[in-house]
Order: C-alpha cells, then structure tokens, then sequence
C-alpha cells in the first residue's frame, strides 16, 4: 500500500490537487443510475480529477 506521502505526490500532480476517493467513483453512479442521468446514454465520463484534460489525451483515435 501506498504511504500518505506517495499519496499527496501522486497527487500534486493531478489539476484537482489530489488523488480519487471511493466517494468520486460513488458520486459518477449515483447520477447515472439516477433519474438525473436518465437521458444520458453513449457517454464517457472521465473520473480523473482533469488528468485527461491536462495532458490532452483523446479517448478514440481517428
């Protein structure tokens, strides 16, 4: 397992300023099995504190 110091290096790195909890999963399933995410279908929601953004990495290659 990783220390609290790996942990807060590791996370320094992501643009939120930390790594993901449980909670960040949690919250993402909730809204999509609820009714607020009932009309939302075919998309990707990246869980990633804006990693993908940061580093502009694309999903699907054309």
């Amino acid at each position: 397992p990783a220390t609290e110091e790996q942990a807060r290096h590791v996370g320094s790195h992501v643009p939120i300023g930390r790594i993901g909890a449980p909670d960040d999963i949690a919250g993402a399933t909730l809204y999509l099995c609820s009714r607020a995410g009932s009309y939302v279908t075919g998309a990707i929601l990246p869980i990633d504190g804006g990693q993908s953004v940061q580093h502009g990495l694309t999903l699907f290659k054309e």
